[in-house]
């Protein structure tokens, strides 16, 4: 198989600039801008948007591209080819019951507009079908909020406690950032999102969870079988066969081809020998072994 970047034709350019301590940047207007309509939102409610500690964060709701919490493996796509801008607290958010709590804002550069291309094809793919689970490339296990606006991403966390309707002031900010999201090509998805049940999906414009797209506008990534005899087929599996096997849900030809490709687990997944595919209407895993990339030129006829 071809390497993790061939597939995603992904092209890499000069990092963003870094000035101060740690990974912060100079904000670009946009993002000052909205940033300056967040404080007004905290600073009607008593809150405060502080600067986070520049220590790694670990735990659960810390940096979009820290390790050490479920899904943090799977935002390989948001992570690799987008720098740090700002990563900041939101502090003394009052919940109904009158206690105060916190969520974490962060504001991340792509390093061109083919990495921020590439990173929102994945998302349609990943995300543009059923909801994903954990193993499936969730996001997060507690409640995230990631919104694309041009090359730049913000990404919210309110944990696993906190209950939107019932913190006004976070669903707000919330609101401040739907307003910026820029819907991609002839979508109306703006960003994705996580529950606290572990569960990801796509955001259209306004914040609601998006419907399945069509494969026509999902997907652009896609694979041929390989290396299966004339008299077999490639089992799809509702999971991949790691601890134990996968119930088989149906059988890929050996000489299929133009199969939409949804999923290729990150190298330091435990599902990395696998791969989630969409064959016959539904997505299942297959061995990584027996496909390989095949040119979306070749493909325009199975998406009619």
């Amino acid at each position: 198989m071809q390497g993790r970047k061939t597939w995603w034709s992904a092209v890499a350019v000069g990092a963003f600039a870094l000035l101060g301590r740690g990974a912060r940047a100079e904000p670009p207007d946009a993002v000052a801008a909205t940033l300056e309509a967040i404080d007004g939102v905290l600073k009607a409610e008593k809150a405060a948007r502080v600067e986070a500690p520049a220590t790694a964060a670990t735990h659960m709701g810390g940096a979009l591209c820290a390790a050490g919490e479920p899904g943090a493996v799977n935002r390989d796509f948001l992570c690799e080819h987008s720098t740090l801008i700002g990563h900041w607290v939101l502090s003394q958010l009052r919940a109904d019951g009158g206690q105060r709590v916190s969520a974490e804002l962060e504001a991340r550069r792509f390093s061109s507009p083919e990495d921020a291309q590439a990173a929102k094809v994945t998302a349609l793919e990943r995300y543009g079908g059923k909801t994903a689970s954990i193993s499936e490339s969730a996001l997060s296990w507690c409640y995230l909020d990631v919104i694309w606006t041009g090359e730049v991403i913000f990404s919210l966390w309110y944990g696993c406690g906190i209950s939107l309707p019932h913190v006004k002031a976070l669903g707000r900010v919330r609101a401040e950032l739907l307003k910026i999201g820029e819907p991609y090509a002839d979508t109306r998805i703006i960003g994705m999102a996580s529950n606290h049940n572990g569960w990801s999906g796509l955001v259209e414009s306004g914040g609601r969870a998006a419907p399945s797209l069509p494969d026509a506008q999902r997907f652009r990534h896609f694979v041929r079988v390989v290396g299966v005899g004339a008299d077999d087929v490639l089992w799809l599996r509702e999971r991949p066969q790691t601890t134990s096997a996968g119930a088989k849900i149906d059988k890929l030809p050996p000489d299929a081809t133009c199969v939409p490709l949804v999923f290729l687990p990150p190298a330091a997944s435990g599902a990395a020998p696998w791969a989630i595919v969409k064959f016959n209407g539904r997505e299942g895993w297959v061995r990584r072994s027996f496909i390989a990339a095949q040119p979306p030129t070749e493909c325009a006829e199975a998406l009619r």
